[in-house]
């Protein structure tokens, strides 16, 4: 059983997932990731003998991502990055999501079913390593050496890959919520509100994708999923860190210094601050932006930029924003192109499914960093394997048809 998943292509996705934990609290060496360096250039050194990785590299939307890379880069060298990491490391930080995705996106064409097993089973040992190894923040919240919206997140992930997997009837539904006690567990531990935001998302998803014609059928769907998950929604909002951050998320930046002045902005607490004061960075610096990191010396309270947006519009200029949001757009024009040509009920919402992943990602970038948490582009990985499975049997059909005399 073991023995079909010793392969270094699930190798590499393995390490890669564990690493910052696994890092931190079990080798607490290589802190600069010279480890993933050489197992990237390894997995390079196989892969680029190989049609398939050149293809796979060489077609939108990973096209988009790999000049978005090689931009980034660019902008380091000429503008200066201020994250306090030789520029290989900064490079590896960079190009590890890319190289990520391509393999995930290859994984997912010979087997989808081994692959989620192995991004589920990484995923799910760097939640235990950080359960077991880490501590609080003088806050209260899981943290301390990992960012508590990292390991919120994380765990978000994991649990949109166990969906993912039930989803498909891979997991039966009792082993399916017994797995969920953990990562659910840290979501609320960590009082991410980003991640808990995710979840919610997701448990609205389900519904979605699950609807019935049948107005009796879906009021009953939705009533009973009311009921059974009205109380511990409930008891998390009234009893832990994270239902207080939640309910307070409005007066998280009042009788602070920080507040932005503009009651929009406000209302979304301590993470207004950095669209208010992102906006007038880039203002200033329209074109390439302050390079990446450096944020944090053209704000007057000396804060890194939190929001995924925001980084690529004030650190990454026009130019960044601009890559960055046609990968997406491009995501999204495929999924859309695939649910237009298919007719199958399920499949369609199997398409549905995956669009509200990436939208869950997006969701959750609003108030978190992205391009360098590598886990974070497992989901989009994935999709991009859908994407390009999908348009490989619409030209084997087309081939087939063609054929035909």
């Amino acid at each position: 059983m073991l023995k079909k998943y010793l392969y270094f292509n699930y190798f590499y996705i393995f390490i890669v997932l564990i690493w910052p934990p696994f890092q931190k609290f079990v080798i607490r060496v290589d802190g600069a990731a010279n480890s993933i360096v050489i197992l990237t250039v390894i997995l390079l050194a196989f892969q680029l003998k190989k049609k398939r990785f050149f293809k796979t590299v060489f077609k939108k939307p990973l096209l988009i991502y790999a000049i978005w890379v090689a931009y980034a880069i660019l902008n380091a060298l000429l503008i200066g990055y201020y994250l306090n990491v030789p520029i290989l490391t900064l490079f590896i930080t960079i190009f590890v999501p890319l190289v990520l995705m391509i393999i995930i996106s290859i994984e997912f064409l010979k087997n989808e079913k081994k692959l989620l097993n192995v991004l589920i089973v990484g995923l799910y040992i760097a939640v235990v390593l950080i359960l077991l190894f880490i501590g609080e923040t003088d806050k209260g919240r899981t943290g301390g050496e990992l960012n508590s919206n990292t390991i919120g997140t994380m765990a978000t992930i994991l649990v949109m890959l166990l969906y993912l997997k039930f989803y498909k009837q891979w997991l039966t539904l009792l082993h399916f919520s017994l797995l969920l006690i953990i990562p659910v567990f840290m979501i609320i531990s960590a009082g991410s509100r980003t991640a808990f935001g995710g979840l919610v998302f997701l448990l609205l998803v389900h519904f979605i994708v699950n609807r019935s014609k049948n107005i009796f059928v879906l009021f009953s769907k939705i009533s009973l999923g009311i009921i059974i998950f009205a109380i511990p929604f409930h008891f998390v909002l009234e009893n832990t860190i994270l239902g207080d951050r939640v309910l307070n998320t409005t007066e998280q930046s009042e009788g602070m210094e920080f507040q932005t002045g503009n009651p929009i902005l406000d209302q979304f607490g301590d993470r207004g601050i950095f669209y208010y004061q992102g906006w007038y960075v880039f203002k200033e610096h329209p074109i390439t932006g302050v390079g990446l990191g450096n944020f944090v010396n053209y704000n007057e309270f000396g804060l890194a930029q939190h929001s995924e947006y925001m980084i690529q519009l004030s650190e990454l200029g026009i130019i960044g924003f601009i890559l960055f949001a046609f990968f997406y757009f491009n995501v999204f024009k495929s999924l859309k192109n695939i649910k237009k040509t298919t007719r199958n009920k399920n499949k369609k919402r199997e398409v549905e499914l995956y669009i509200f992943y990436v939208l869950i990602i997006l969701l959750m970038i609003t108030a978190t960093r992205m391009y360098r948490v590598w886990f974070l582009f497992v989901i989009t990985g994935i999709v991009i394997g859908y994407i390009n499975k999908h348009k490989l049997m619409y030209f084997n059909k087309f081939k087939e048809f063609s054929n035909i005399k």
